[in-house]
């Protein structure tokens, strides 16, 4: 086995732990929103729920900040997450609507110091 076969294996390798570490996020991330969709329906305006996953290194602090009804009477609330993945903390505030019992759907989502989105 040749110099180029070592680095296609090592650069294979790679991308594989690389492709199961964004899908270890994204069911991470899963369960955040399942947990936000909660937080959002039944915790009152202003009151902070901290969460860990009980399967990945994950945990959130979410917070709903106001709630409002939209022109069709429909609810919509204000929020704010943290969210640590590893170590790594993300902050956003957001915006979600009611489009069912305990699931909302969030049309706007703002990281700290960012653009909006959509």
């Amino acid at each position: 086995m040749g110099y180029g076969a070592g680095l296609f294996t090592a650069e294979r390798q790679f991308t594989q732990q690389l492709a199961l570490a964004e899908a270890v996020r994204s069911q991470a991330l899963n369960e955040v929103e399942k947990t936000l969709n909660r937080v959002l329906e039944h915790s009152p305006s202003g009151q902070a729920v901290d969460w860990r996953s009980e399967q990945y290194d994950v945990s959130a602090q979410l917070i709903p900040i106001r709630t409002f009804k939209t022109a069709n009477q429909g609810y919509c609330r204000e929020f704010e997450e943290i969210v640590i993945i590893n170590g790594e903390r993300e902050e956003r505030r957001g915006l979600s609507c009611r489009t069912g019992k305990e699931n909302w759907e969030s049309r706007l989502l703002v990281p700290e110091g960012g653009q909006a989105i959509f």
